[in-house]
């Protein structure tokens, strides 16, 4: 029950960059520069909260740098298998019950539940989209209807 929560989420949360995305190819001279960065960010956040679960190294130095469209999709796509993979290899849910123990980008450990973690990497992206529509509308492009929802309205 609880990996399919989980995979509902990553799948909205890429659903959503792919509507993003999406809006930023059909005038992408035009995308204010603090959009793209604030987008960038959450893909790269993705990356990190990966990295940290894995256990692997951290394969970014800078959460803020920047890609252009075609990798942002890329990465998307990839991101979104990655995390989904992550969840689906958690056998027992009780997992996602327990405490993760990781270190942020200054260094200094931390714990959370697993289930917050996941929550947060999915809420961090849906907070910051939510600023790049802002800016988005303000250089008179439409954002796309990305509420959790409608998507799930859409897909089902």
């Amino acid at each position: 029950m609880a990996n399919n929560l989980f995979e509902d989420l990553f799948t909205f949360n890429c659903e959503a960059n792919n509507a993003f995305i999406e809006v930023m190819k059909t005038n992408p001279d035009a995308i204010p520069e603090k959009a793209t960065v604030l987008f960038c960010h959450v893909l790269n956040a993705q990356i990190l909260w990966l990295d940290r679960l894995r256990d692997l190294p951290r394969s970014l130095d800078d959460a803020w740098q920047t890609y252009d469209l075609e990798t942002c999709a890329t990465l998307n796509e990839s991101l979104t298998m990655q995390s989904l993979e992550y969840v689906q290899s958690v056998a027992n849910p009780i997992r996602f019950l327990q405490p993760f123990g990781y270190k942020n980008l200054l260094g200094e450990s931390h714990e959370s539940l697993l289930r917050d973690v996941l929550i947060h990497v999915v809420n961090h992206g849906t907070y910051h989209r939510g600023q790049v529509a802002l800016l988005l509308k303000e250089a008179g492009f439409q954002p796309p209807r990305t509420d959790y929802v409608h998507l799930q309205r859409l897909t089902k």
